[in-house]
């Protein structure tokens, strides 16, 4: 009955626990075959989730990045440095049985690799571009069509931008090269 006024549901997300469902003020979880959904409440508020690696992280305002382990959201290491800083972007970047990285994207201090104990600095080719156009969200690509290791990079003012694992830029689509809009 308390969590009912919730307004938007900014994400929704598949995961093995269920499906998430993800607020600014609560995160609820529905599992097949329960009669309940679960609920976590923010104390500031929730600004993004990400399902990468079998894996919930979302990030809190004034906490960071935090991931749902054991059914409680616990900051990652070196989550905190997310705090006070937006995460648009979450993805797989090296998925392997010896090395594990996540790439993360923020729209003023730019890219990130994650290691699952720290988050580095990762310079690009598209950095200027993404802070200018405002990135919004990305995937890795991993169609057959696509090249292994491209990310496409959506962004609010200046279409879509493909990048590789190097950080080079591949391709920008957008109004010139044929959008209705960017």
């Amino acid at each position: 009955e308390e969590q009912r006024n919730f307004s938007h549901v900014w994400f929704t997300l598949s995961t093995r626990e269920g499906i998430f469902f993800m607020t600014s003020k609560f995160l609820f979880l529905w599992q097949n075959g329960s009669k309940q959904l679960e609920v976590w409440t923010s104390d500031s508020s929730f600004n993004a989730a990400f399902a990468c690696a079998d894996k919930l992280y979302i990030r809190q305002e004034n906490n960071g990045l935090m991931q749902m382990e054991k059914n409680a959201l616990t900051l990652v290491p070196g989550g905190e440095q997310f705090a006070h800083e937006k995460v648009y972007l979450m993805v797989p970047y090296q998925l392997g049985a010896s090395s594990f990285k996540l790439l993360i994207g923020t729209r003023s201090q730019g890219f990130f690799l994650y290691d699952g104990t720290a988050a580095v600095p990762f310079p690009t080719e598209a950095d200027a571009y993404l802070e200018k156009n405002f990135l919004y969200r990305g995937i890795a690509l991993s169609s057959p069509s696509a090249s292994p290791g491209e990310f496409a990079l959506a962004t609010r003012l200046g279409g879509l931008l493909i990048m590789d694992t190097r950080g080079r830029v591949k391709q920008i689509i957008n109004k010139t090269s044929g959008l209705l809009d960017d």
